[in-house]
């Protein structure tokens, strides 16, 4: 790399490296993590072309142990642009489209262990926020979430298995689900028994995003204590806005703009909901010596809507608009005789 300058494509790069050292796992792994983004095709087309451009490596090395021109010596000159030297260094791409967004995700996080260029939780965060009674990392520590803490959390789905209890008893039902839930902060085992299973087997599915409503048990195992979270109920974000909302808060800064309040009154009134519709509305006054102060408004209820919420956000700014979520249910109920077993 240091004699001919920086690699131009993945035929390139094979005609260079010893095959040795750049096997194929190898090569394809570094495609997933991002690597080779600047070497021209997308992820997916140089995986296709790995193969190809292995064999057009070989028949270069040779062609070199004969004597024969390289088809990359041409590069020792200067070409006329980037885009002409990418052009000519790859021989060709199969037409195969990029992976999509959540997918590239995937393999940097197979690869690297992190996301890199994507983060696919990035664009739950406000329903993560909002809803959410821990991060799954905090519903883990024993000090801020015992065994049998109700929570609400929210993650991507992985690692599904489908089981089935120890004692079956006829007409009722005995498989359940168990699998790996991840947020930005750590991942925990979830299990959902067959009567819960039953319900929501359709929402577990591999790399979808759900807020998890359980409780949290703990195990004595040989390595430790291994916590899990027993699910009670899976929710997609539209059903939390429908079933966990009890209330929208606005939140003012002292030193925003002028005449806050009634240009606040006219947005708020186009989404006035009558008395038993819509939420109730509460408003935060953020003082500028850092004190707060809260303005209930149980009569005055709205409709939750997206538009509301971009018209709040950018009179008042991004974090001016909250939703205000209800806790999940405090009572832990008994185990059953297959969680027992």
């Amino acid at each position: 790399r240091e004699k001919k300058g920086p690699y131009k494509s993945i035929f390139d790069l094979y005609e260079r490296v010893d095959p040795s050292v750049a096997n194929k796992k190898c090569i394809e792994s570094l495609i997933k993590a991002g690597c080779f983004d600047s070497l021209g095709g997308n992820r997916p087309q140089m995986i296709q072309a790995i193969d190809k451009a292995a064999k057009s490596g070989k028949s270069a090395a040779a062609d070199r142990q004969r004597g024969q021109a390289s088809f990359f010596d041409s590069f020792d000159e200067p070409a006329e642009s980037q885009e002409e030297a990418l052009a000519q260094a790859n021989p060709g791409f199969p037409d195969i489209p990029d992976w999509e967004e959540r997918e590239k995700a995937g393999y940097e996080k197979e690869v690297l262990g992190f996301y890199l260029t994507a983060n696919p939780l990035a664009k739950y965060k406000e329903v993560l926020d909002t809803f959410c009674t821990h991060t799954i990392e905090t519903a883990q520590d024993p000090q801020k979430a015992p065994e049998n803490t109700q929570v609400i959390v929210g993650g991507l789905i992985g690692g599904i298995r489908t089981l089935t209890t120890k004692k079956q008893k006829e007409g009722k039902p005995n498989l359940f689900a168990a699998f790996e839930l991840e947020d930005a902060s750590s991942s925990v085992h979830a299990v959902i028994w067959p009567g819960e299973y039953q319900k929501y087997q359709d929402k577990i599915v591999t790399d979808s995003f759900i807020l998890a409503v359980g409780r949290i048990e703990k195990r004595q195992r040989d390595e430790g204590e291994e916590t899990s979270l027993v699910i009670d109920s899976l929710l997609t974000p539209e059903e939390a806005e429908a079933n966990l909302i009890r209330g929208i808060r606005i939140v003012l800064h002292e030193n925003g703009e002028a005449n806050q309040i009634p240009i606040l009154r006219e947005i708020l009134n186009t989404y006035r909901a009558p008395q038993g519709e819509g939420y109730p509305l509460e408003i935060t006054l953020m003082f500028s010596d850092g004190k707060i102060g809260l303005i209930k408004c149980p009569s005055f209820h709205v409709h939750f809507q997206a538009e509301l919420r971009e018209r709040i956000c950018q009179r008042f700014g991004p974090e001016s608009f909250r939703l205000i979520s209800a806790p999940p249910r405090s009572s832990a109920r008994p185990r059953r005789s297959w969680e027992r077993n």
